[in-house]
C-alpha cells in the first residue's frame, strides 16, 4: 500500500512539473483545487482541497504580467494618450483665439468724428502744398512739410473707420486713397528731410498728380458713403485741388 502511494505521488509530481506554466496542479488534479508549484499547501492540491494562491494562479496574474496586467498597461497607455491630447489642445487653444477677430463696427459718432478729422487733415496738407512753392527758408520748409507729412499719416486711421462703416459702397474710393497716399508721403518726407526749395519744386508736382484727381474726391465719396450708412447727413466738403491758383 505504501509502495502504491509512493508511485502515485511520483506520477502526479512528474505530470505537474510538465504541465503548462501558470496552471499548477489544477491542470491535472480534479476537484477545483488551485495548487502551487512547491507551495506550502501543495498537499491540498493533491487531495482536491482549495490551496492558497501563489505563483501561477489566476489571482497571481497581475504579478507575473498576465492578461490583467496587459489590460492595465493598455489602460495606462490610453490614459497617457488622453493627457497628451489634452495638453496639445490646451497648448493650441489660446493661440487661435486672436487672429482673424472681426473689428468693432463703427458707431454713428465714430463716423461723424472720422469724417471731420479726415477733412481737417486733408486741409492741412492742401494748405502746406499751396504755401511750400513760395518758401525759401530751410527751417520754414522743414516745419511746413513735416506738419503736412504727419497730417497725411494721420488720415489713415480716419480712412479705416469710414471704410468699415461704408462697406461695399466705399470700396472704390477707399482703394484709391490707399493706392495713392504712399506717393504723397514719400514726396513730403523728401521735402522735410532736405528743406531745400529744389526738393519742393521737384516733389510738389508729383504729389499733386497723385492727390488732386484721386485722393481728394475719394475722401468726399468715402466720407459720404459712411455717413449715409449711419443715417447721417452726407455733407463732407468737396476739396479743391492744390496748385490751381490763377487758373
Amino acid at each position: 500500500m505504501q509502495f502504491n502511494s509512493f508511485v502515485l505521488f511520483l506520477a502526479l509530481s512528474s505530470t505537474a512539473l510538465s504541465a503548462p506554466a501558470g496552471k499548477g496542479l489544477e491542470a491535472v488534479v480534479e476537484g477545483g483545487g488551485k495548487g502551487s508549484i512547491g507551495g506550502a499547501k501543495g498537499e491540498s492540491a493533491i487531495t482536491g482541497e482549495a490551496a492558497e494562491p501563489f505563483v501561477g494562479t489566476e489571482t497571481a496574474k497581475p504579478i507575473i504580467g498576465g492578461e490583467d496586467n496587459e489590460a492595465t498597461n493598455e489602460g495606462e497607455k490610453d490614459k497617457g494618450a488622453t493627457v497628451v491630447g489634452a495638453s496639445k489642445a490646451a497648448a493650441g487653444g489660446g493661440a487661435k483665439a486672436s487672429p482673424g477677430a472681426p473689428a468693432k463696427k463703427p458707431t454713428p459718432q465714430m463716423v461723424s468724428v472720422a469724417a471731420k478729422s479726415f477733412a481737417n487733415d486733408a486741409n492741412t496738407v492742401s494748405n502746406a502744398l499751396n504755401q511750400l512753392p513760395g518758401m525759401t527758408d530751410r527751417s520754414s520748409i522743414i516745419a511746413m512739410s513735416k506738419k503736412a507729412y504727419f497730417a497725411e499719416l494721420d488720415e489713415d486711421k480716419h480712412r479705416d473707420v469710414l471704410a468699415r462703416a461704408a462697406g461695399a459702397d466705399g470700396q472704390v474710393s477707399n482703394g484709391k486713397i490707399m493706392k495713392f497716399t504712399p506717393a504723397v508721403l514719400d514726396g513730403l518726407k523728401e521735402m522735410y528731410t532736405s528743406g531745400t526749395p529744389a526738393k519742393v519744386n521737384q516733389n510738389i508736382p508729383a504729389i499733386q498728380r497723385a492727390r488732386n484727381p484721386n485722393i481728394l474726391p475719394s475722401i468726399t465719396q468715402l466720407s459720404n458713403a459712411a455717413l449715409k450708412k449711419m443715417n447721417l447727413p452726407a455733407d463732407q466738403q468737396n476739396f479743391q485741388p492744390t496748385g490751381q491758383k490763377g487758373k
